[in-house]
């Protein structure tokens, strides 16, 4: 499961390749973030993860929204 909460005007598509999603999910945040999150989300961090025989694993990153409110 993967928590998002828009706070962009780009959505988060809620099916798709794995590391399509992935590599969406890493453009929308603040780019400190990014690397730790496709690190930790990658097909081979998962299966370590699995091998090891835990069930979850938890990133809390920033995300990088869009302004909505513009000057005029």
């Amino acid at each position: 499961m993967m928590a998002y909460e828009n706070f962009s005007a780009t959505t988060c598509p809620s099916t798709g390749v794995f590391e399509e999603l992935i590599a969406h999910g890493a453009a929308t945040m603040h780019p400190e973030d990014s690397e730790a999150f496709l690190t930790t989300f990658s097909i081979e961090n998962q299966l370590r993860v699995y091998r090891r025989g835990e069930r979850f694993v938890r990133l809390v990153t920033r995300q990088q929204g869009t302004t909505a409110n513009t000057a005029g």
